[in-house]
């Protein structure tokens, strides 16, 4: 993963402090150009923190603790910080002590010169120092924290860790004042170079468990966060060494999560000898004399290459099996590869060459390759390192030799240079364009290797190994026997032609069939024991054979029970009589069965549930359970059952059980009116206006009859309403609400199918007739004057209108009239009549009108009658015109009038006299 961040600032001058002693920031940067943090909880992981993993803690060795004492100092990048040292049993000698940020205070450092000075005490240029005075001899580790000197602080949430530019922690001896470097160290340690391209120039010096020690030079890697192990496998330690040290760009880690494996001890300086003696015994391999102890075991088991060597290593044997001298890849020859102890070792070979077959017995060649004092520096996200590393052994006196070094890519990389196991000269490994990134790549190298090439070693193929068997048989029936499956032979290779019955049986017959099968059959009245020999041969030459006996156990036959009756209905065929149930109702179903051997029936098992229905109640051992029908299914359905015996083995029969489900007539659901869907029985609200009927129809469902339902019945009918169209064949009725009613009404209605008997569903309606503006009612009023008289009527006592109050009503004077005045005043019209206007009728036509939405008006008539004393009618002349023969009606009042408006009654007084005439009506 290639990371930008912004980059610490040092200062532009380059120190180096190569005469310097002490251990920390001077070892991980040579010079102050150089970068090298420790970084916690960044790509490297955990480490030195409160209560770390042994193999994650950051120790210090104290040899003599009369004489020797800690100096420490450090420099945190985000205060406040603290650290504190544990004795080697974990108790703490040195409680938590805060990281200063001001110059001059106990266990600050304040720049690259301090801390590559080391301790004031030794060095004028260097720090003030916090001492530790040690109780005990061992390894005391170091434990850093952020934010709080007690509680272990959590990873941060973000990219980082926890950095710490500048550290020092040496050990002196303070009886000479002698620094003792190589006593700092760590399994892992979680480093940064602060940014990319800031290149990691550190020598680390790995020290193994058998003091084999190695010097291994960065040279300039650019790994920005970053953690440093050592190991004996590399990537994994799954113990396929060829698999776990190869190089893995899958899975992606994240940061803090890198699964490092932590085995050697790393230093910041050459190990103090004093304390890490070099070994005084070097690895070495060593073979046994004897030729045929070499190679032990045979091909069916498969073999050990017998090693014994004085140090741990890994070894590659190569095996020449092809008869020509020397190891040749791609054919027969086989190489075969083992992570050894010290002591004996096998190094496992399955007995099969390079091309799978079998290695057959003979004198071959073994070349012994032993690699010991092995290391692994496997890296996660380094993206890149130009310039390559540098693995040195280290030597005594001084002396060192470097090493050649290895790697295998090949899980991504393909490519030329994708893995060197022959070794490559230092510096080499190095790799550009953020190869890296995101990529787990080891390298390996060892101090020691030694070659054998012995001739003439031999092994055994191993004879057949052919092995008895024993079965049981029915008596009389006949029984297939594979004999040859679990016998043993070099890849299986037995030779067909070979395989024999030596001896038996006695008591009935066997052959052998072309599939190498025994069938064997026993007497009909025979039940006891019997038995077989027989030979088999593998395919060597001379071949190699065994024999091998199986053993019968002939045994009565077992018979099944068998279903008789089902709910007391013969069983034909093992199969029951039809059973009938209606439509949605259960079925209590009763097996009854023979046993010819008079066991009970102890387990019956449904071996397949209907296919419309379910089974409950339903146990072994017994009799009677129930079918229950899918709601609303009517149809066929099938039951099967098994019935077992309580013999061992069990005889088993099954019984298949036909089932009709006979149809019932179901009730129609309605689902909803005028598209309102029916909840809880009720459809709510359909809306009307008033004084308008509305058609309301209903949409049901019938499982059986579809959608044939109709309304039949009112069951409860409408307060302020009334319903018609209820009726068979009909799905809509019609509600017409009460004359100028508005508000909530409901009525409930049946809704039935056509089926026998006959069902229903009701529903209520809730309906909601929404108020309209009705015209106010104008009634004509009439006034009784006297000649010269004027009068007022008050014009809207006899007016109304259903929603407005006769006060809130209004009106006004529409049509004038012909022989007077009239005029508004207040709740009344006035009229006076023309002078000289002594006798007649007159007439005003007014408009009435509500206070509604929209406004509604009608007109009515004031009659106005002068004289108010009663005077006669006025009659006037009448003429009428009709054809010969054909009689006229003649509405002779038409044009006549009383004055008071009394009722005019007519009286024929004369004539006619030329015809005849009568009053009608």
């Amino acid at each position: 993963m290639v990371k930008n961040f912004t980059k610490l600032i040092f200062l532009a001058f380059l120190f180096s402090y190569t005469g310097a002693f002490a251990d920390g920031t001077k070892d991980l940067r040579p010079t102050s150009a150089d970068y090298g943090f420790l970084n916690p909880w960044d790509w490297g992981g955990e480490f030195a923190t409160y209560n770390a993993p042994a193999d994650r803690r950051l120790y210090v060795h104290i040899a003599d603790h009369t004489k020797e004492k800690i100096y420490l100092g450090f420099k945190a990048q985000v205060n406040p910080a603290y650290f504190r040292v544990k004795r080697p049993d974990g108790t703490i000698i040195l409680n938590a002590v805060q990281i200063p940020n001001t110059n001059g205070s106990p266990g600050y450092i304040d720049s690259y010169t301090q801390a590559a000075a080391g301790p004031k005490k030794f060095n004028a240029a260097g720090y003030t120092a916090v001492v530790v005075d040690p109780d005990v001899n061992g390894d005391y580790y170091i434990e850093l924290n952020q934010g709080d000197p007690n509680v272990k602080a959590s990873p941060p949430a973000g990219n980082g860790g926890y950095r710490y530019p500048y550290f020092d922690i040496t050990v002196a001896d303070t009886t000479t004042n002698t620094i003792r470097e190589g006593r700092l160290w760590a399994r892992l340690w979680a480093l940064s170079t602060g940014n990319q391209n800031q290149n990691y120039k550190a020598r680390m010096y790995v020290l193994r468990d058998d003091s084999i020690r190695f010097e291994v030079n960065y040279n300039g890697i650019d790994p920005f966060g970053f953690g440093i192990v050592s190991n004996s496998y590399g990537i994994t330690n799954t113990g396929n060494y060829v698999q776990d040290r190869k190089s893995t760009s899958q899975p992606k880690y994240t940061q803090g999560a890198v699964p490092y494996l932590p085995e050697h001890k790393i230093f910041l300086n050459p190990p103090d000898v004093n304390v890490y003696p070099f070994p005084n015994k070097l690895p070495q391999l060593s073979v046994t004399a004897n030729a045929r102890d070499l190679i032990t075991g045979c091909i069916s088991t498969g073999y050990c290459i017998n090693i014994e060597a004085t140090k741990p290593g890994q070894t590659e044997v190569k095996l020449d099996l092809d008869g020509i001298p020397g190891y040749q890849a791609g054919g027969r020859d086989r190489v075969v590869y083992g992570r050894i102890g010290t002591g004996v070792n096998c190094v496992y070979w399955d007995g099969r060459d390079g091309l799978g077959d079998t290695a057959f017995s003979a004198n071959i060649e073994i070349n012994y390759k032993y690699e010991a004092g092995l290391i692994h520096i496997p890296i996660y996200d380094a993206e890149n390192h130009s310039a390559g590393y540098i693995f040195s052994l280290l030597k005594p006196n001084g002396q060192q030799d470097t090493l050649k070094l290895y790697w295998d890519d090949s899980n991504f990389n393909t490519g030329t240079g994708s893995k060197n196991l022959s070794g490559c000269t230092v510096p080499c490994r190095n790799w550009i364009l953020n190869y890296g990134d995101e990529r787990f790549l080891n390298t390996w190298s060892f101090a020691y290797d030694q070659t054998i090439t012995l001739t003439n070693i031999q092994f055994e193929f191993c004879p057949p190994e052919v092995r008895n068997d024993t079965i049981i048989a029915d008596q009389g029936k006949p029984t297939v026997i594979k004999p040859v499956q679990n016998d043993l032979a070099p890849l299986n290779q037995f030779d067909p032609s070979s395989f024999m019955i030596t001896c038996g049986p006695s008591f009935g017959t066997a052959t052998i069939n072309a599939s190498n099968q025994i069938i064997y059959t026993a007497s009909s009245s025979y039940i006891g024991p019997d038995s077989i020999c027989y030979r088999i041969c593998d395919t060597a030459n001379p071949a190699s054979c065994d024999t091998a006996i199986i053993y019968i156990d002939v045994q009565d036959i077992n018979q099944p029970p068998v279903g008789s009756t089902v709910n007391n209905q013969p069983v034909n065929n093992k199969t029951a009589s039809v059973l009938t149930t209606p439509e949605d109702q259960s079925l209590a179903i009763c097996i009854q069965w023979f046993e010819a051997e008079g066991q009970g029936v102890v387990a019956s098992s449904l071996l397949n549930s209907p296919s419309h229905g379910v089974v409950t109640n339903f146990a072994d051992g017994d009799s009677c359970f129930t079918y229950t029908p899918n709601l609303n299914y009517n149809g066929k359905d099938t039951i099967l059952v098994l019935l077992c015996d309580d013999n061992a083995p069990p005889a088993c029969d099954t019984l298949f059980i036909p089932i009709n489900v006979t149809p019932v007539n179901d009730a129609p659901v309605i689902l909803s009116g005028n598209g309102i869907p029916m909840q809880n029985d009720t459809i709510k609200t359909i809306t009307l206006n008033e004084d308008t009927p509305k058609q309301i129809c209903l949409t049901g469902s019938d499982v059986d009859l579809g959608d044939l339902g109709d309304v039949t019945a009112v069951n409860i009918a409408p307060a302020h309403g009334s319903v018609a169209g209820v009726s068979t064949g009909n799905k809509c009725i019609t509600y017409t609400p009460a004359l100028n009613y508005f508000g909530p009404d409901t009525l409930t209605v049946s809704y039935c199918d056509n089926g026998t008997p006959q069902l229903c569903d009701q529903v209520t309606i809730v309906l909601d007739v929404l108020p309209v503006n009705d015209p106010p009612v104008a009634v004509n009023d009439t006034l009784f004057l006297d000649p010269m008289e004027s009068g007022c009527v008050a014009i809207l006592k006899n007016d109304s209108d259903v929603e407005t109050p006769r006060a809130s009503l209004t009106f006004s004077i529409s049509g004038a009239p012909k022989r007077g005045v009239a005029s508004v005043n207040a709740d009344s019209i006035c009229y006076t009549p023309n002078a000289g206007y002594t006798l007649g009728l007159d007439s005003v036509v007014y408009t009435v009108c509500d206070a509604g939405s929209p406004v509604l008006c009608r007109q009515a008539v004031l009659i106005i009658s002068i004289p108010k004393s009663q005077v006669p009618p006025f009659a006037v002349d009448d003429a009428a015109t009709t054809p010969e023969d054909v009689p006229v009606t003649i509405g002779f009042l038409n044009n006549d009038f009383d004055p008071n408006l009394d009722p005019i009654t007519p009286t024929i007084l004369s004539g006619p006299f030329k015809g005849s005439a009568m009053i009608s009506g």
